[in-house]
């Protein structure tokens, strides 16, 4: 059984995470370089890169409420797209929030250092090993901390924003757009950095008290408050303070302070940034440590990942690790260069997450049910990833190929490790699944409807083709006229050509080195083997894992309604497939029982032992339908070995292949029915051309 988090966080707790994993760089270092970037503008450039954020943040609000638990953006990636993308996300994820982290610190010794001559490096690992001791003692603590931190840089903020208005200057912000709209995208692609930590409290689900409501008030009303503080605060900073300091000034807060506070008050602010990085960086401890404890649960990393504390309740080993590489980054690395690897891969996550709801909500799944629900759906998340993606090129060829580094990383990690190990369900593949469902019951509510189709028999010369026109004649109808069925014999090829039939049903027996070879591929085609059918009141219909294809379904209701008999309809999956592969199978059995006119039951087993799950699913059956493999051969080993397993007569289904009288949509039409509708769901019972369709 998983280790299970504590519930130990309140609202404001929640709350203060998420403010606290903003408010850092973003207000006390960024604001001087986007100045330099946007000039004026930048004050909107802020509102601006928090109305990019906000269908994301409105869409992780859906999400964790419907999945609380940890790992945030990561987990929901996954479970939407599947274990490729959610080993991308959560490598990404935890890389961008550990640099940030990392960036933080770094930006805390640039404000300490306006009181003493101070090794920067030196104050950042330490403050850094002491934050990883603090989250170490557990989430309760560490939420303690953070509630305190952030509530007086909230505090000092305000006085800031307030007092400073006073002395704005009007002509300060003329020309508002000095470098033009560029400027503006430029500006709001290098300080959206500064929203990333807003939604990632929902990677602490798992540890909140009540997380459906919570989790949304504390994203929401945190990214709403830092939309009015992030612009304010800088529009204070433009209004007074000469553009020759503002642009490029790394610690642009305390510069305006001094303008226009007493000196104690301006040291006082000063201090408050150097609280606020810290509060950023604990917040990135924090969160950004659940990451790996997520992915171990998902096995797309070490199990040793997912324990957890006895006493801290926290999860010790993945905190160990992300400090550790957060105190190799501070130490090494020239962490403000990566400030824009960080934004870059947080908008690609972002336009993720975005679309990681729409997945959800298309494939509407019977256990997705959030208790909070995005507004403007689908619009608003469509535009949040187009949005995201348009702010991505501003940002300039380095940060775009890093973030494509780390997308590599990703899809090398899964491939060696987790691709033997993931979780492999998700939403965007169940929702494949209701899609190739929805167009197979289409397809098969059609063939059902449609006239009768051409008919011919191929006469195998031993006069007794009787049980071979008994069959082929409900699938040609009364509209086929006198006899419904015409004959053939192999080698006909003139006569296959006048009559231009759509089905073609033969016979084999077990000494015929033939087996059904001579039939043409271009046509569908039957072979009647393992003997002759006699009274026929039960059909079963097998599959090995995956829907059955259009022409099956159509034969065994032609023929069951045309003798009286009921079907059965039998899917065999392996043991490591998921509970909701199985009831996508039984919901598409009950699907198909209101198509056909016969009485049908569904049987979906779960075993290793395929042979022995088909001697016991036709043991009382009078005719079984298979899905012959795709090729030139009918008979394959598999194929021979269901045959045996069978007790009395065997029909072989191939459909024709693709040809020159083949349309493109009959061509996509068996693509769908054949392939998209089963994704996923096959059970793997040795040689893929064994594999029913």
């Amino acid at each position: 059984m998983a280790a299970q988090l504590r519930r130990k966080l309140g609202p404001y707790a929640v709350f203060t995470v998420s403010i606290g994993a903003m408010i850092g760089s973003g207000i006390f270092v960024l604001p001087g370089l986007a100045f330099e970037v946007g000039g004026p503008g930048a004050a909107f450039a802020y509102f601006l890169a928090g109305l990019i954020v906000l269908p994301a943040a409105l869409s992780k609000s859906e999400m964790a409420t419907a999945i609380p638990r940890a790992g945030g953006t990561y987990l929901y990636i996954d479970m939407a797209m599947g274990p490729m993308m959610g080993t991308i996300a959560g490598l990404g994820v935890w890389f961008s929030l550990v640099f940030k982290s990392a960036f933080a610190l770094d930006g805390l010794g640039l404000y300490l250092g306006l009181f003493a001559d101070i090794d920067v490096h030196a104050l950042g690992l330490g403050i850094g090993v002491f934050l990883l001791l603090v989250n170490l003692a557990g989430i309760k603590e560490s939420g303690r901390v953070q509630m305190i931190l952030v509530s007086v840089v909230l505090a000092v903020l305000l006085m800031f924003i307030g007092g400073g208005a006073l002395f704005v200057e009007s002509d300060a912000y003329h020309p508002f757009l000095a470098e033009g709209v560029g400027g503006l995208a430029a500006a709001a692609a290098l300080v959206f950095v500064s929203y990333a930590g807003v939604t990632k409290v929902a990677s602490l689900a798992e540890e909140t008290a009540n997380p459906a409501r919570t989790i949304p008030v504390a994203i929401i009303s945190s990214l709403l408050i830092m939309m009015f503080v992030y612009p304010a605060a800088v529009y204070v900073m433009v209004g007074v303070t000469p553009p020759e300091l503002l642009t490029g000034d790394l610690t642009p807060l305390a510069t305006a302070s001094n303008l226009v506070f007493p000196e104690a008050v301006a040291k006082g602010v000063a201090v408050v940034g150097a609280l606020a990085l810290a509060s950023m960086a604990n917040a990135g401890i924090l969160a950004s440590s659940r990451y790996p404890f997520a992915m171990a649960r998902r096995r797309l990393a070490p199990a040793m990942f997912a324990s957890v504390g006895d006493r801290s309740g926290a999860p010790t080993v993945s905190i160990i690790l992300t400090g550790a590489v957060l105190l190799g980054l501070v130490a090494f690395v020239p962490v403000f260069e990566l400030a824009k690897l960080a934004s870059a891969f947080q908008l690609l996550m972002f336009a993720m997450i975005n679309a990681a709801l729409i997945a959800f909500r298309s494939s509407r799944l019977w256990w997705y049910r959030p208790k909070f629900r995005a507004p403007g759906y689908p619009v608003v998340p469509a535009l949040g990833i187009a949005a995201c993606l348009a702010l991505i090129t501003q940002l300039g060829w380095d940060a775009i190929v890093g973030a494509a580094a780390i997308i590599l990383g990703g899809l090398i990690w899964y491939q060696a490790y987790g691709r033997s190990r993931a979780i492999k369900e998700s939403a965007f593949r169940e929702s494949v699944r209701q899609q190739g469902r929805a167009r197979l019951l289409q397809l098969i509510g059609e063939a059902l409807g449609a006239g009768a189709r051409r008919v011919a028999v191929v006469s195998g010369g031993d006069g007794d083709d009787a049980p071979l026109f008994r069959l082929g004649r409900p699938m040609a109808g009364p509209a086929a006229g006198p006899g419904g069925v015409s004959r053939l014999k192999p080698g006909e090829a003139g006569e296959l050509a006048e009559l231009d039939p759509d089905l073609l049903i033969g016979a084999v027996a077990e000494d015929d080195v033939r087996r059904g070879d001579d039939l043409p591929r271009d046509r569908d085609a039957v072979v009647l083997t393992g003997g002759r059918p006699g009274e026929i009141n039960k059909i079963a219909v097998l599959g090995s894992g995956g829907p059955f294809d259009v022409l099956k379904i159509c034969l065994a209701a032609k023929i069951a309604e045309e003798e009286g008999a009921s079907i059965r309809f039998v899917h065999v999956l392996d043991p490591s497939a998921s509970r909701s592969q199985a009831q996508w199978l039984e919901r598409f059995h009950a699907e198909l029982d209101e198509l056909c006119d016969a009485p049908t039951e569904s049987m979906v087993m779960e075993t290793p032992d395929l042979l022995a799950a088909v001697r016991s699913a036709v043991g009382d059956v009078d005719l079984t339908i298979v899905g012959a493999p795709r090729g030139r051969h009918f008979f394959t080993d598999l194929i021979d070995r269901l045959v045996a397993a069978a007790p009395g007569p065997v029909l072989l289904v191939r459909v024709a292949e693709k040809g020159e009288r083949a349309s493109l949509r009959r061509v996509l039409d068996r693509f769908v029915a054949g392939r998209l509708a089963r994704h996923d769901a096959g059970h793997d019972a040795g040689s893929d051309e064994g594999r029913d369709d």
